[in-house]
């Protein structure tokens, strides 16, 4: 790979992890205010330009609940996401957690 090819590798590598860390906090804004549902998410996080399908919510989900930052249960066909209080001052935040964006202030 030429240095070009890398250059072009590392900002792609780059901006997926800026989208994640984006992704998780609206994620987590999301549920603050009361969008406790997967699919529910996934809209809410469509209609800020962050797609993300039913297995990235889920690895998202999973990434924020390793955190202690939220925790989910899965009801029937659906999962319930809960915010938990250390998630809530994230998303306001109160609080910063390494791989998740800071809010605009």
């Amino acid at each position: 790979m030429n240095r070009e090819q890398t250059m072009i590798s590392n900002e792609k590598d780059l901006m997926r992890k800026i989208k994640t860390e984006y992704q998780k906090l609206e994620i987590l804004r999301g549920l603050a205010d009361d969008s406790n549902n997967g699919h529910i998410l996934a809209e809410l996080l469509e209609r800020y330009g962050m797609y993300a399908n039913g297995d990235q919510i889920a690895m998202l989900v999973n990434s924020l609940e390793s955190l202690g930052l939220v925790r989910s249960e899965q009801i029937g066909e659906y999962l319930t996401i809960h915010l938990t209080g250390d998630g809530e001052r994230v998303a306001q935040g109160k609080h910063f957690v390494e791989g998740i964006a800071r809010p605009d202030r």
